[in-house]
């Protein structure tokens, strides 16, 4: 309905008097909506409540639908591409590189750095990068069956888990990068995006670090134990969001 009057999120959350994220988690079914707020919407939005309650997918009292978008939706993606080994392989093992002079990097660290470079890429290009997906796990974002991917790595001797101390000589386990990523792999872009990242955040702590992802619309959009769907990187706002968009 929002969609058909061509009005923005932010003008309806405004309207309605409650936060963009919190429209943005109602529209994706997570977050409940109570009898005032109801009211409120119908009322911006121009339909009755029995309509609002009794509309079917697709079934609006306007014969013509004109969806007014951010050009970037206009283009069909498919957020859950097909994994490609190789090509995690050659990304996680180019961060991996790229970070091993911080000894106090654990492997939370580079899970969180992970989950930032995919959802900054995706919002970016509209497409992945390693092709990894991520879970919601403990209110954080984890690669799924990393560990799996980890042991695999492990085996064919392209990493090794070294148990290390930290500049505070705190015990931490760490990955380390026996060969070099095939840089052949990765493009141009998707380097920035890595070598972007390293540089602003590589250097925060687990708990700085984690506290600033938690905040993070697909983060907190998504419940505990599900897949955290790539376009809801489209929801992002400052200071998440890496892309400008033209209304």
């Amino acid at each position: 309905m929002r969609k058909a009057k061509g009005i923005s999120q932010e003008v309806l959350a405004n309207e309605i008097e409650i936060s963009r994220p919190s429209l943005v988690q109602i529209e994706n079914g997570n977050r409940s909506i109570d009898v005032f707020e109801m009211k409120r919407i119908a009322s911006s939005l121009g339909f009755s409540i029995d309509e609002l309650l009794s509309a079917e997918k697709l079934e609006m009292n306007e014969p013509d639908i004109i969806y007014k978008n951010k050009s970037k939706a206009n283009k069909k993606r498919n957020p859950a591409e097909k994994f490609n080994f190789e090509k995690f392989k050659n990304t996680f093992i180019y961060l991996l590189e790229n970070t091993a002079g911080n000894p106090d990097l654990n492997e939370q660290i580079l899970f969180s750095l992970m989950y930032l470079i995919e959802f900054n890429y995706y919002e970016t290009y509209e497409s992945q990068l390693s092709t990894i997906q991520f879970i919601k796990r403990l209110n954080l974002p984890k690669p799924e069956k990393i560990q799996q991917l980890i042991s695999n790595l492990i085996n064919e001797e392209s990493i090794i888990r070294i148990n290390t101390k930290t500049s505070l000589q705190k015990n931490i386990s760490r990955l380390i990068p026996l060969q070099k990523s095939n840089l052949e792999i990765l493009k141009a872009s998707e380097k920035q995006i890595i070598d972007n990242i390293i540089t602003i955040h590589a250097s925060w702590s687990e708990n700085k670090l984690a506290s600033y992802i938690q905040k993070d619309i697909p983060c907190v959009s998504t419940k505990e134990g599900e897949i955290i769907n790539f376009e809801l990187a489209f929801y992002r706002e400052a200071p998440y969001s890496v892309r400008s968009y033209n209304e």
